[in-house]
C-alpha cells in the first residue's frame, strides 16, 4: 500500500469548478431580468484581467460545485453541494461524482474539450459538460459501512441519525447535502485506488471517507459498503467531533486536514474589543455570538435581543452560526429531546459541547487505516477561529491560515520542530502569530490596486497541543443549565420561563458569560502583553491567545480587520524566493475607508476582492503583500436596476438589499441558484458567482469560499499579452445566462519542467461582483449584475476577447505582468504556474510544460 508523497503529487492534477448563490431571491430561472449601469466601477485600478477563460461545465440548479480533484489519468471529480430540492432525481441531493469518458490531456491547452452552451430550461436542473455525462459516485443518505450508517449522517453514540426529523433543535444544513472539500489519498502506485475524504459543512460536522477505484474500463466506482463517516468513530467523539467542515489541506506528509469554519467564535462584534466593552461598562451593542453559546435555544438569541426593551437591539455577529449546537450535544450523548414544533428552552443539563473544542485544523493521521485506527488530531496550538484552507508549507513547520468572515485576522504558526517528527501529535508545540499591517499608505484611502501591505507578525504565545487540551478540558462540564444558574435567579429543578431566560440574557450582555473565559481575563492578558510581551503574562493567562485567538489579536494590536480572508496557498515545493498567495474575496466593510477610519487598513472598497502575493523569505516568513489581481467595485446600489420583480429583501426600485446585518444569510438551509462553471484542462480557467448590491459599507452579505485543487502541466504561453481592464456595461443584444459560479483553483504544478520558463508571463483572470452575460456565440463582452439577499457575495465578469473590453483605457492600472511574476526553470522540482484562490477566484498561471522524464522525484 503506497501512499507516498510522490504518489500523491502524481495524482494531483488540473481543474476546478465553482458555485452558486444563496438566497430565495435567486431561486428563479429567469436569467434575463437584470442589467447593469455602465458607470458602476468606481475604484481606480479595478478591475483588470489578462487572458481569457473557457467554461467546462455547469452545475445543477441551486448547487455549488466544490472540492474539485483531477485524478492521475485526467478524470475530474467534484462535489455537488446543496442542490435545489426541486430538481429531478438524482439532482436534488448532494454528493460527489465525476465526468465519465473525459480525461484532461495535461498539454496545457483547452483543446481536449468543447465549451458547453449556456444552460437553458431543464439544462439548469443537472450537472453537465459539453459532451460528457456527470456520474454520481455517492450521495447524501446512501447506505454505507455495511448498512450501519448513511453517507454524511452523524449519529448519536447509540447509532441514531441526528436529523431535524428525529430531534428538537435548529439544524445547520441537512446532513450530507453540503459536501465541500475532497482530498484523495492513494493506496497504489498508479493512483487508481484510494480513499476520498470529503468534508461536510454541517453541525455536527462530518468527514466522509469513501473508497474509490478505477475499473478495467477506466470508470470510477465508489465502495459504499466500506465507506464511513469518520466522525462516528469513538476517537472522533473523544475530541468533541467537528463543526462546519469546510476546506482544508493535504499536508506535505500526506495526511488530510479538514478546517472548522466556526463562525460562532467571536466574543466581540466586528472591530470592537473586550477593552471597548470594559470601557463602556456594558456589552450592549458590542458583544457577539460566542457569549450565548450555552444559552437554551441559542439560535433564537438575535430575535430575543431585538425584543428586549432594556437594550437597543444590534446585530450579534455570528448568531446565524449558532444552529446545530444542540445536535452536537446529542452527538456527544446528551439525553435527546424529541422533535417538536419549537426548540425548547428547557436546558440541556447533562452533556453539552465545549465551545473551545471547535474552530481548529483537524488532521487525520493514518488515513488509510482501519476505521478504529485512524487518529484525528486537532491542532490547538495553531489557534481557534473560522478557518479556511490553511497552507502547510514544505518546511513542515510553518502554517499560514485565514479566518473567514467580517473583521477577522490572518495568522501564522511556526512549530518548534517539523510537525511529523513528533512521536505524539499532542506534543506538537510552537508559536502563534497574528498579522499586523504597518505602512501608513494602507490606511490612506487610496486604491488597493496600488497599495501593497507591509506586515509584521505579532507573537501571541507559545504552547503545545497537550497544554492547550488541558485548558480546554476545564470547560467540558459547562451546560445550558449553567447559563441560567450563573446569570439568573433560576436553580436546577425550577421551571424555565421566558422571563428567566431574559434575565440571564441581560446579565450576559451586561457583564459577560461567566461560564467561559471572563472578559476581564482577556483585557488583563492584553495589559500584561503590552507591558511584558507574550512571555511575560501570568501562567493562567497563557491560554488566552489559543482559546480566544481573535480577541487576543485585537488586544495585541493585530490587524483584525480583514473581510472574507478565504484563501492562502503556495506550490507544494515552494521554497524561499517563491510566492505564497492570499485571497481576500471582498475588500469592503472594515477594510474600506471611511468605514474603517482609524484602522490599520482603510482603502477604497473593491467588492470583487483582491489577491495578494508575498515572497517567502529564508525562514518562510513574509513581510510584504503585493496586490496582483484586483476585482471591480460595485459600491453604488444605483448600479443595479431590476427589470422584473424585486428580489426578497430588496427595494422594488433599486434592487438593493434592505438593511440587515453583515455576514448573515437568511437561513443556513436555503438552496442556491444554478451555476455555470468554467474550467479547463491543465490550464484551469475560472469565473465566479454573483450576489448582493449594498446601500452602504455596513450592509449585509455573507460570502463563502470554495475549495481548490491541484494540477500539473501546461504548455508555454506567448511571451506577452496586453493587460486589459474591464468595466461593466450594458447587456449584449442577446443576453443569456448569469453564470452564478466560481472557480476555486488552488494549486497547479509542473514536475521536471522543460523548456526553460525564464521571462514567461503570467496569464490571469479575475471575477468581479456580477454575473456575466454570454451572447449566443459564447463570446461575452459585457457584464450584467443582479442582487440577492444574503448568500455568496461575489460577482463575475470575464473577457473572451480583450479587444472587446468596454474600458481598455484602464489597461495599465495594475502591473499584472510585473517582472516578479516570472519564474526561472529549475529542473526536477515543483514550480508553481499559479497560485490562488478561494471565493475570489482570481488566479495566476506560470506557463510551463511537463517533462518527458519521470515525475517520481
Amino acid at each position: 500500500m503506497d501512499i507516498s508523497r510522490r504518489t500523491l503529487m502524481k495524482a494531483s492534477v488540473a481543474a476546478a469548478v465553482g458555485a452558486g448563490t444563496t438566497g430565495l431571491a435567486t431561486a428563479q430561472k429567469d436569467r434575463d431580468s437584470r442589467e447593469t449601469d455602465p458607470e458602476d466601477t468606481l475604484t481606480d485600478g479595478a478591475p483588470s484581467v489578462v487572458g481569457n477563460l473557457k467554461r467546462f461545465s455547469t452545475t445543477a440548479f441551486g448547487a455549488e460545485m466544490t472540492g474539485p480533484f483531477v485524478f492521475a489519468d485526467g478524470s475530474l471529480l467534484h462535489s455537488v453541494q446543496h442542490p435545489s430540492r426541486d430538481n429531478p432525481e438524482p439532482w436534488d441531493k448532494g454528493g460527489i461524482g465525476y465526468y465519465s469518458g473525459f480525461n484532461f490531456e495535461f498539454d496545457g491547452s483547452n483543446d481536449d474539450f468543447s465549451e458547453p452552451t449556456p444552460p437553458e430550461g431543464e439544462e439548469q436542473d443537472y450537472t453537465r459538460a459539453a459532451a460528457y455525462e456527470f456520474e454520481y459516485l455517492i450521495q447524501e443518505g446512501d447506505p454505507i459501512n455495511g448498512g450501519t450508517e448513511r453517507w454524511g449522517f452523524v449519529q448519536t453514540p447509540d447509532g441514531q441519525a441526528i436529523t431535524s426529523e428525529n430531534f428538537a433543535g435548529v439544524a445547520y444544513n441537512d446532513p450530507g447535502q453540503n459536501p465541500d472539500s475532497n482530498h484523495f489519498v492513494t493506496t497504489n502506485e498508479d493512483g487508481t485506488a484510494g480513499y476520498m475524504f470529503t468534508g461536510d459543512e454541517t453541525s455536527p460536522g462530518s468527514i466522509m471517507r469513501t473508497p474509490l477505484s478505477q475499473n478495467a474500463d477506466g470508470e470510477w466506482e465508489a465502495d459504499a459498503e466500506n465507506a464511513i463517516n469518520t466522525v462516528n468513530t469513538p476517537q472522533f467523539r473523544d475530541i468533541g467531533g467537528t463543526r462546519i467542515n469546510c476546506y482544508g489541506d493535504l499536508t506535505p506528509w500526506e495526511t488530510p486536514v479538514s478546517s472548522e469554519e466556526h463562525y460562532a467564535h467571536p466574543r466581540s462584534n466586528l472591530t470592537n474589543s473586550m477593552s471597548d466593552v470594559q470601557e463602556a461598562g456594558t456589552g450592549e451593542g458590542l458583544v457577539a455570538a460566542a457569549e450565548f453559546w450555552n444559552r437554551p435555544n441559542p439560535a433564537a438569541v438575535q430575535d430575543a435581543i431585538n425584543s428586549y426593551d432594556e437594550v437597543e437591539g444590534w446585530y450579534v455577529q455570528g448568531n446565524w452560526n449558532l444552529p446545530g449546537i444542540e445536535y452536537l450535544a446529542y452527538y456527544l450523548g446528551a439525553d435527546p429531546v424529541p422533535a417538536g414544533e419549537d426548540n425548547p428552552i428547557e436546558p440541556i443539563g447533562d452533556t453539552y459541547p465545549n465551545p473551545y473544542r471547535y474552530g481548529y485544523h483537524v488532521e487525520i493521521q493514518d488515513p488509510a487505516a482501519a476505521p478504529e485506527d485512524i487518529t484525528p488530531v486537532k491542532h490547538y496550538a495553531m489557534g481557534r477561529t473560522s478557518w479556511e484552507a490553511p497552507d502547510f508549507l514544505p518546511d513542515e513547520r510553518t502554517v499560514y491560515g485565514c479566518s473567514d468572515g467580517d473583521s477577522k485576522g490572518i495568522y501564522k504558526f511556526v512549530a518548534d520542530e517539523p510537525i511529523p517528527s513528533y512521536d505524539d501529535p499532542m506534543d506538537v508545540a510552537g508559536t502563534l502569530y497574528a498579522i499586523k499591517v504597518t505602512n501608513d499608505a494602507a490606511s490612506s484611502g487610496g486604491s488597493p490596486a496600488e497599495v501593497p501591505l507591509e506586515v509584521e507578525w505579532l507573537e501571541l504565545g507559545h504552547a503545545s497541543n497537550r497544554e492547550i487540551a488541558a485548558w480546554i478540558a476545564e470547560y467540558d462540564d459547562v451546560t445550558q443549565a449553567d447559563y441560567l444558574e450563573s446569570h439568573s435567579d433560576w436553580s436546577e429543578g425550577e421551571d424555565v420561563t421566558e422571563d428567566v431566560l431574559k434575565q440571564a440574557d441581560l446579565e450576559v450582555i451586561e457583564n459577560g458569560n461567566q461560564d467561559y473565559i471572563p472578559r476581564e481575563d482577556i483585557v488583563e492578558w492584553g495589559r500584561q502583553y503590552a507591558a511584558n510581551g507574550p512571555d511575560g503574562v501570568d501562567e493562567e493567562l497563557r491560554r488566552i491567545p489559543f482559546l480566544e485567538t481573535r480577541e487576543a489579536g485585537k488586544e495585541a494590536g493585530a490587524s483584525i480587520e480583514f473581510n472574507k480572508a478565504e484563501g492562502v496557498d503556495s506550490a507544494d515545493d515552494a521554497q524561499p524566493g517563491d510566492y505564497i498567495y492570499f485571497g481576500i474575496s471582498e475588500f469592503n466593510d472594515d477594510l474600506a475607508g471611511p468605514s474603517n477610519d482609524g484602522g490599520d487598513i482603510a482603502l477604497e472598497r473593491v467588492d470583487g476582492g483582491v489577491v495578494y502575493r508575498a515572497e517567502l523569505e529564508s525562514d518562510y516568513n513574509v513581510s510584504t503583500l503585493e496586490p496582483v489581481i484586483v476585482g471591480p467595485d460595485f459600491a453604488a446600489c444605483s448600479a443595479v436596476r431590476t427589470a422584473g420583480a424585486a428580489p426578497t429583501g430588496a427595494t422594488p426600485t433599486t434592487g438593493c438589499t434592505s438593511s440587515s446585518p453583515r455576514n448573515s444569510p437568511p437561513s443556513p438551509r436555503v438552496a442556491t441558484t444554478a451555476g455555470a462553471v468554467p474550467t479547463t484542462a491543465a490550464a484551469v480557467r475560472g469565473a465566479a458567482a454573483a450576489t448582493t448590491c449594498r446601500p452602504g459599507p455596513r450592509a449585509p452579505r455573507r460570502t463563502r469560499k470554495r475549495p481548490v485543487v491541484r494540477a500539473q502541466g501546461s504548455a508555454p504561453r506567448p511571451a506577452s499579452q496586453p493587460s486589459v481592464s474591464v468595466r461593466t456595461g450594458t447587456s449584449d443584444p442577446t443576453p443569456t445566462t448569469r453564470l452564478n459560479a466560481w472557480l476555486s483553483v488552488r494549486r497547479v504544478y509542473t514536475l521536471g519542467i522543460t523548456p526553460p520558463l525564464r521571462s514567461q508571463p503570467f496569464r490571469s483572470w479575475t471575477h468581479s461582483r456580477t454575473g456575466a452575460n454570454r451572447s449566443a456565440n459564447s463570446a461575452p463582452s459585457s457584464v450584467s449584475s443582479y442582487s440577492t439577499r444574503g448568500g455568496i457575495s461575489s460577482y463575475c465578469w470575464r473577457v473572451s476577447n480583450p479587444s472587446r473590453s468596454r474600458s481598455s483605457s484602464r489597461a495599465d492600472s495594475v502591473e499584472v505582468l510585473a517582472s516578479g511574476m516570472c519564474f526561472s526553470s529549475i529542473p526536477n522540482r515543483t514550480v508553481p504556474w499559479m497560485a490562488m484562490t478561494q471565493t475570489i477566484s482570481m488566479t495566476y498561471f506560470l506557463p510551463s510544460k511537463p517533462s518527458t522524464s519521470s515525475n517520481k522525484q
